[in-house]
């Protein structure tokens, strides 16, 4: 991971954890970016996969920069669909 200058993680709580996991030494540096970007989001076709709200998030990962994600779509934050109805198939 050296030379890394930037880390992009899914904004779900267990893909967070990883890149901070994963990258403990760049993170610790103020110059190597950290963001959260919605369009590597996982599939929302479970409940695992529904998200806390963003407010919750943001205070467990500071570090991370959440411009890139929208809690407002449908399906995606904290009941407005929920985790079953993103887009993925099912029914």
């Amino acid at each position: 991971a050296e030379g890394t200058q930037l880390v992009v993680s899914s904004p779900l709580t267990r893909t967070l954890d990883t890149a901070k996991r994963s990258f403990p030494a760049q993170l610790a540096q103020a110059s190597t970016p950290f963001i959260a970007h919605e369009a590597i989001r996982e599939t929302v076709n479970f409940a695992c996969d529904a998200r806390r709200p963003l407010e919750e998030i943001q205070k467990e990962f500071p570090e991370a920069d959440f411009a890139n994600c929208d809690w407002s779509r449908k399906g995606s934050a904290t009941g407005d669909g929920g985790g079953g109805d993103g887009g993925g198939g099912g029914g």
